[in-house]
């Protein structure tokens, strides 16, 4: 229960916060309130999922939480980059290896991911005001480029989506594996002239 509190805090919020601090804040928004706001705002919800979480531990062991729950799967990739990094083989960590895993785990776990969406939601808002194109008088969306490229644009990453996505829905027959002895042998028919 703890993981799926703040995995639902975390992302719920960022998807929610991301649109709502660029789009809704900011000084180009209805609001003209600072945009630094919803970045707090953000970061604060996420701390409270952190402590909800930690509270809805059954043991509250805090190392068990801390591996377990906040740094899921981004703690066991840190641990083995930091094993990879020991030279000797001799299993001993050194001084930087739990500071290491902390600052790497909220990094590729928190902060990339609000980064990434915050940066995309502003981009997205730059691309929905229309631009002038020369003196023409004609103005047009997402960088000036003609309708048709804009929907070029489109339609060759959704391709790519969809040959990503189609293998995994309807997948191919499975195919067993040959052995050696399933190849034909030169004393067979085939082979002779």
């Amino acid at each position: 229960m703890p993981i799926i509190v703040l995995s639902l805090t975390y992302w719920i919020s960022l998807l929610i916060m991301g649109p709502v601090t660029i789009f809704v804040l900011g000084s180009e928004g209805p609001t003209g309130i600072s945009s630094v706001y919803g970045v707090v705002a953000f970061w604060l919800i996420v701390l409270i999922g952190i402590v909800v979480s930690f509270l809805l531990m059954k043991n509250k062991d805090p190392t068990n939480w801390y591996q377990n729950v906040f740094l899921y799967g981004a703690y066991q990739l840190g641990f083995e980059v930091v094993r990879r990094s020991d030279e000797t083989m001799q299993g001993d960590q050194t001084w930087w290896a739990q500071p290491f895993i902390f600052w790497w785990g909220c990094s590729i776990k928190y902060f990339v991911p609000f980064a990434v969406w915050n940066l995309m939601m502003w981009n997205f808002q730059l691309d929905l005001k229309p631009k002038e194109v020369g003196q023409t008088g004609v103005f047009r969306y997402y960088g000036g480029y003609h309708p048709f490229w804009q929907l070029m644009g489109f339609v060759y990453p959704f391709i790519g989506l969809l040959c990503f996505f189609i293998p995994v829905c309807c997948p191919p027959d499975v195919v067993t594996g040959k052995r050696l002895d399933d190849f034909a042998k030169e004393s067979d028919a085939e082979f002779e002239a």
